[in-house]
């Protein structure tokens, strides 16, 4: 169906069928349903403007996908509903993404439905209210909350686009001026971002499964409307699933009530946001404020990288029976405690001492794999292999010497990687050096 109109109300009820529209540029919409098929919409003017203020858009059962380059879901939460895939894009390859409250005003206003001036893209020359006007399409808390919750899954964005996420949460206040106001935004589906350039600067919140997949990833500590505040940036989802080509900034959050896998993969230490060092091409960067954590029962950690791990960043491993593996292909410097506490209640966890505290701030490897075992496993509190091929060696010390320096089988030098286990026969590295 090629149209021409400035607004459009149409349900399709009974059996329902394909909806396929080609509009020449805006479209304000009333009503855009269907009960069975697709539901297809392309704006096809760079710049068009789809506008939902009131009523439905979407399909019971089959895909919905929009291709525009501004939206405003503006007739109420959940009002956009599937039970398939729902897919946006912009029309203008060029534009970029601003999600959540990246959309949005200090005061919590929309920006796609207004004139505002403000220097949204931190370069100290102000911009105008309209996003795509900026270069980006905007979907807003409101445009978040409008997207029904029984989707398979959500995309958002395309490969080549910067997007930039503020809050995706549910709330009760706007962030930047503190009115009230209630929007339930985070994300009830599995969602994915797509770009080449993602920063995070806002709590995003998902109930399933959050990946993102880009070339560069930042997640800041400061959120975008609160930046004198206290650091509230970063990612919670129950699986975190997180796919780059070449590096992670970090100094907000990463947390996984069941999974956090990430992979780097292709590192070339050109064009990154944090420098390269001498050791090699960088993948994954982490400031001191930055977090990635684990929070359920049974939870797995898994990084993966080709170049090089500097980290100021708590890596905590939360639950019972909870895991998991790092992998550098480069140099891996973590300069923060790799904590592995579980509950208060389980009693078989041992605090370390301060000289262990200390030997594990300073750990260094080339090509090194972290491996934190199951908990439950033989009844072992934390227990955790360290390879460092070529430069170790794994040697056998008993749980009783873990404290004690004197009968470590390390040789003359060598610096301790921080094991713990309890029984005889647990593995430790020793990695050569000093």
């Amino acid at each position: 169906m090629h149209t021409e109109v400035k607004s459009i109300d149409l349900r399709f009820a009974g059996t329902g069928g394909d909806v396929i529209l080609r509009e020449l540029d805006d479209l304000t919409v009333y009503n855009l349903a269907t009960s069975c098929g697709v539901m297809d919409v392309v704006l096809g003017t760079t710049g068009s403007y789809f506008n939902l203020v009131s009523g439905l858009f979407g399909s019971s059962d089959g895909a919905v996908s929009l291709v525009t380059d501004e939206t405003d879901f503006a007739s109420g939460e959940k009002q956009v509903y599937g039970s398939d895939t729902l897919t946006i894009q912009t029309i203008d390859s060029s534009l970029g993404y601003r999600l959540g409250s990246a959309a949005e005003a200090c005061g919590g206003e929309d920006r796609s439905s207004m004139a505002i001036d403000e220097d949204v893209n931190d370069n100290s020359i102000l911009d105008a209210g309209q996003l795509s006007a900026n270069g980006a399409v905007g979907l807003s808390m409101r445009d978040l909350a409008a997207i029904g919750g029984d989707f398979a899954s959500i995309t958002i964005g395309h490969a080549g686009a910067l997007m930039q996420i503020g809050d995706i949460e549910d709330a009760t206040t706007v962030r930047g001026s503190g009115a009230a106001r209630i929007v339930n935004a985070a994300l009830d589906s599995d969602s994915r971002f797509i770009a080449d350039t993602i920063l995070v600067r806002g709590d995003v919140q998902g109930i399933e499964t959050l990946t993102f997949d880009a070339h560069l990833m930042e997640i800041k500590a400061k959120n975008l409307h609160d930046p004198e505040g206290f650091d509230d940036s970063g990612i919670t989802a129950d699986t975190v699933d997180i796919n780059l080509s070449e590096q992670l900034v970090l100094s907000g959050w990463i947390q996984g009530y069941s999974l956090i896998d990430i992979v780097i993969n292709g590192t070339t230490g050109s064009g990154g946001i944090y420098p390269s060092l001498d050791d090699g091409p960088n993948s994954l960067s982490g400031d001191l404020t930055g977090r990635i954590q684990t929070l359920g029962d049974g939870a797995v950690l898994s990084i993966e990288t080709s170049g090089t791990i500097h980290s100021e960043s708590a890596m905590i491993v939360s639950g019972l029976g909870s895991s998991a593996t790092i992998h550098s292909a480069g140099d891996f410097s973590n300069w923060a405690d790799f904590d592995t506490s579980a509950p208060a209640a389980d009693a078989t966890f041992a605090e370390l001492t301060s000289a262990q505290k200390e030997a594990e701030r300073r750990k260094s490897s080339k090509g090194s794999n972290i491996l934190l075992a199951d908990r439950a496993e033989a009844g072992l509190a934390a227990a955790r292999t360290c390879h460092s091929a070529p430069r170790c060696r794994t040697l056998s010390w008993p749980a009783a010497d873990l404290t004690d320096r004197s009968n470590s089988p390390c040789a003359a030098g060598d610096r301790q990687w921080r094991c713990r286990g309890a029984s005889a026969g647990n593995p430790f590295s020793c990695h050569g050096g000093g």
